[in-house]
């Protein structure tokens, strides 16, 4: 890149700066005061639902058999 063309880059990136910066200032110049914050309302956090006191029951048909050994093959 020519030195010309590195001149004229950061030549414009400056006043692309300044220019945001005069605006900017301007603006804030201009900017309302926040009005102060409330402060949030002191509201408990719901309890949790209770935990069930024992495990449910699973039918006996759903029993499931173990499984057979596994079958090794002679060779």
């Amino acid at each position: 890149m020519p030195n010309d063309a590195k001149l004229g880059l950061v030549a414009g990136v400056a006043v692309v700066v300044l220019i945001a910066a005069i605006f900017f200032r301007k603006d804030a110049a201009q900017a309302q005061p926040l009005p102060p914050a409330l402060p949030a309302p002191n509201v408990a956090a719901p309890e949790p639902p209770p935990l069930p006191r024992t495990p449910p029951s699973l039918p006996s048909d759903s029993v499931i058999p173990p499984l057979p050994p596994p079958v090794i093959p002679d060779s």
